[in-house]
């Protein structure tokens, strides 16, 4: 009995969830703009803190520190052209680890799973969510000494 409750509890989220993010996709398709959701998750070892700070051509946008394990997550429209991230942790601080992370081209724009561009940051690289393959491709390796 306590399996199926589990299971019933666990199918009402996952549904939940389904719903939610319908209702965002079309909210986000609904007016003259398309928002595109940036995902950037912190998969680097030992517990190390990612800072990251991104721009666009018109905008700076804060310093953000993301914990292991969490995301940093931020939307832009259609209308933006390229988005790059500064990208600094632990002993890494001073590298030059800036990378676009958001191009304005179908290419791009194909990763993007329902408006959500997801990336996760590892220590031996930046990967990108590739939707046909249901996993992560390699995109850049970092320059670190």
């Amino acid at each position: 009995m306590v399996a199926l409750k589990d299971c019933l509890i666990l199918c009402i989220t996952f549904g939940l969830l389904v719903l939610v993010q319908r209702n965002r996709l079309a909210c986000a398709q609904s007016g003259s703009r398309i928002k595109y959701w940036i995902h950037i998750k912190n998969n680097l070892p030992n517990d190390e803190v990612l800072q990251v700070q991104c721009s666009s051509e018109n905008q700076t946008m804060r310093m953000r520190l993301v914990n292991m394990g969490e995301e940093y997550v931020f939307w832009t429209t259609q209308y933006t052209k390229e988005i790059w991230c500064h990208f600094t942790w632990g002993k890494y601080e001073q590298q030059n680890t800036v990378r676009s992370i958001f191009w304005n081209n179908k290419d791009f724009l194909g990763s993007c799973l329902d408006l959500n561009c997801l990336w996760t940051v590892q220590d031996n690289g930046l990967f990108l969510h590739n939707p046909p393959h249901m996993g992560f491709t390699f995109v850049y390796k970092w320059d670190l000494p």
